[in-house]
């Protein structure tokens, strides 16, 4: 499936992974997204990246680990950092009609992961914003690994 963000941070994310454990073949990574609008509205939700697998069937246990590079001085001269977020878990959702998968990045470092299905009445409607207090978002703090292995480069 196709996979997209929406941004309802004040800073531009360049990329981002979703992978889930090690061995089990799920993952896939998505686009740039940059700050949210000057409306409220957030950023992103229009391009999307090829491709990410998943489990057909919800397993409530899976979780994943996604990652994203964030620019937070915005100044075109120092480059951004990486974050994580471990032990995200996914809303259930129906495999039969899933389509898409969807990084959404809240404030605070904050991520949620949402496998989209029709349900537009649940918890997998990218038009809708998730609650401060949804219990699928996960806390992401510094990832000192990738930003020792990966730093960013200067532009």
């Amino acid at each position: 499936m196709d996979v997209l963000a929406l941004n309802y941070t004040p800073w531009y994310i360049h990329t981002f992974s979703m992978v889930g454990p090690s061995g089990s073949g799920i993952g896939g990574g998505g686009p740039n997204v940059m700050p949210i609008q000057q409306s409220g509205k957030p950023s992103g939700g229009g391009k999307a990246v090829c491709c990410m697998s998943y489990p057909v069937e919800w397993q409530p246990e899976l979780k994943l680990t996604v990652r994203w590079l964030v620019d937070k001085k915005q100044d075109g001269n120092t480059p951004g950092y990486w974050y994580k977020a471990e032990n995200v878990r996914i809303a259930q959702y129906n495999g039969a009609n899933a389509n898409e998968a969807w990084g959404i990045f809240l404030p605070g470092d904050r991520v949620r992961v949402m496998i989209t299905d029709g349900n537009r009445d649940g918890g997998n409607n990218p038009n809708n914003r998730p609650a401060d207090n949804d219990p699928y978002i996960a806390q992401g703090v510094l990832d000192e690994e990738w930003n020792r292995l990966y730093p960013p480069a200067h532009d």
